[in-house]
């Protein structure tokens, strides 16, 4: 069965989350003052694979050698 997860992404340099493998990721999204990412997965998938994640800021570098595939944009409240 597939069910839409929640999962927290941390602000950190290359999170990693364990997923269900063939996870889908839907949305990335802030919500308070974290940053939160859906994704449809097989409730039913005991294959647990971790998907590294890649955060950059405005004018940061983005590396070449690491297969990056643009996810979304957000914005982050003022301080």
């Amino acid at each position: 069965m597939r069910t839409v997860y929640r999962y927290e992404l941390p602000f950190i340099a290359g999170p990693k989350l364990a997923m269900p493998a063939g996870a889908q990721v839907l949305d990335i999204a802030v919500q308070g003052e974290r940053v939160w990412l859906w994704a449809l997965v097989d409730r039913e998938e005991t294959e647990m694979v971790d998907q590294e994640f890649l955060i950059l800021g405005t004018g940061q570098p983005v590396p070449d050698n690491r297969g990056v595939e643009f996810l979304k944009t957000i914005h982050l409240p003022s301080s």
